[in-house]
């Protein structure tokens, strides 16, 4: 089915998003909210609705949820692409305790994987060697 261009702003998708970002402690997950988009197909939907279904129950039931607090450290890999840039000790740490986050997060998940299979699935695109 196709949609109008202005769809979100229609039916107020644009407040929702505006909504979200506020709540992002990261330049990542804001940049995640900004490529969010419109799906109508029945099956996307479904398997987006099952992700977050999942990824709730996990924050509500465990509330053992591994944080990076108010770090920002995603930041210090763009900055890093720039040739001749070099990360400082602080910027290093930051970048280490966000990989710590995550390794924290996919073991996490991997508990959880028989209840939370569409998370799981998500996540085995991730390793660490």
């Amino acid at each position: 089915m196709l949609f109008p261009e202005n769809i979100e702003e229609k039916i107020g998708f644009d407040k929702i998003r505006s909504l979200l970002k506020t709540e992002c402690k990261s330049t990542l997950g804001k940049e995640f909210v900004d490529k969010m988009r419109f799906h109508s197909r029945k099956d996307t939907l479904e398997l987006l609705l099952r992700q977050t279904g999942e990824m709730m129950d996990l924050i509500t039931t465990t509330g053992d949820v591994p944080a990076l607090g108010n770090i920002d450290a995603f930041i210090h890999l763009r900055d890093a692409k720039i040739p001749g840039t070099f990360l400082n000790a602080t910027q290093l740490h930051e970048l280490a305790l966000a990989m710590e986050v995550l390794r924290q997060w996919l073991d996490f998940i991997k508990k959880n994987k028989e209840t939370d299979g569409a998370i799981f699935e998500l996540s085995e695109t991730i390793g660490f060697d």
